[in-house]
């Protein structure tokens, strides 16, 4: 991976903080006029991206280390924590104005661009610039920093949920960080944010709407996310730690 200048890295993440942080819901405009914004932006972030990509020359698709990715298979449970709490609801229903109103459609898009654009920030551009040797403190810092970011949603008004969803996306961060790092390969981080984004954020905030007890759900994810990070840990204790003499820093 070529070094990125600093002063490009703090200019993208500025970026990307201004899209991100800008308070949409202010606007005086219908929803669905917010959403097309929204997608706007993110669309000239990509864009903005891909000219830095193309200037350092980093590869997107490059030899995946499928081996490795074999044994973050199993991560896949963790893909729908949400839906998965659903045996706990009291009730289930459907929100079919998202759908007839085509916001549904337009979220989706959004989600899709927004996942694709936090795996490029995040991991191919932040991650594998830090100048950590240890590759499991790699991991965990750059966790830390993809979490932090999500402090940001505090900008439009407070909500202790910002505080949940800081520990729940740091545990994110630590399975697309192992996917990035010990797969090697972006495209899967590209694919595992999409998919968790879409089944936790889009089915389940604006498709499905559970009666569920906090309890019931905060238990359900959280035993989830346990075993999510003991399976990554002892992966790395007994598999990827013997592959840290053949790591390369700059």
């Amino acid at each position: 991976m070529p070094r990125i200048r600093i002063s490009d890295l703090i200019l993208y993440s500025l970026l990307f903080t201004a899209v991100i942080s800008f308070p949409f819901n202010m606007l005086p405009i219908p929803d669905w006029a917010k959403y097309l914004v929204r997608i706007s932006l993110s669309l000239l972030l990509l864009i903005s991206y891909v000219f830095l990509i193309k200037r350092y020359q980093i590869k997107i698709i490059g030899n995946e280390n499928k081996k490795n990715l074999l044994f973050l298979l199993p991560l896949i449970i963790v893909l729908p924590c949400n839906l998965l709490t659903l045996p706990f609801a009291i009730s289930i229903g459907i929100n079919n104005t998202t759908i007839t109103s085509g916001i549904f459609f337009l979220e989706l898009i959004l989600t899709i661009l927004q996942a694709i654009n936090e795996e490029i920030i995040f991991r191919l551009f932040i991650h594998s610039q830090l100048n950590i040797k240890n590759r499991l403190l790699k991991i965990i810092a750059s966790s830390a920093i993809f979490a932090a970011m999500h402090l940001l949603n505090l900008i439009n008004g407070f909500n202790p949920n910002v505080f949940i969803q800081v520990a729940y996306t740091f545990g994110l961060g630590l399975i697309l960080g192992f996917i990035y790092e010990y797969g090697e390969s972006i495209v899967t981080c590209f694919i595992y944010h999409t998919l968790f984004n879409v089944l936790n954020n889009v089915l389940f905030g604006l498709y499905i709407v559970p009666t569920i007890t906090n309890v019931a759900y905060y238990t359900t994810i959280s035993v989830i996310a346990g075993i999510a990070i003991i399976y990554t840990l002892c992966i790395y204790f007994f598999v990827f730690r013997k592959q840290e003499r053949n790591y390369y820093y700059y």
